[in-house]
């Protein structure tokens, strides 16, 4: 899908159907299975059944081609798909670095270069 993600972005982007776990911080907690329509070094992109709110922040279970990934991130957009259906668009803030390790192998060499940030340290 050359083309289909605007060069612009931070970090580069795959389109990738797998299963998600979303949990999100709203009352009452919203939780449950989706899919995820792309990821990316810095967030991902997931299909939601309402609108979760922008700001709000999630904890993350996806499965990647070969690995079950784990994330804390932040809702920056929704958007529409149709009637009861949203795209979620979600910015990493945590991730442990073996799991960022399993996102850089979706990608070329050259993408995997570029660094997500890194957990602060405690």
């Amino acid at each position: 899908m050359p083309g289909a993600y605007p060069v612009q972005r931070r970090y580069p982007r795959k389109p990738l159907c797998g299963a998600a776990l979303v949990r999100c911080d709203r009352v009452p907690v919203a939780e449950g299975f989706t899919r995820t329509r792309v990821v990316g070094l810095g967030g991902c992109g997931f299909e939601s059944d309402e609108p979760l709110g922008v700001g709000r922040f999630v904890e993350l279970v996806l499965r990647l081609e070969r690995h079950t990934v784990r994330a804390l991130g932040r809702i920056v957009y929704e958007r529409p798909l149709e009637p009861g259906r949203y795209e979620v668009g979600v910015e990493f803030l945590r991730v442990p670095e073996e799991h960022r390790a399993a996102i850089r192998e979706l990608f070329s060499e050259e993408a995997a270069e570029t660094a997500i940030p890194a957990e602060p340290e405690n």
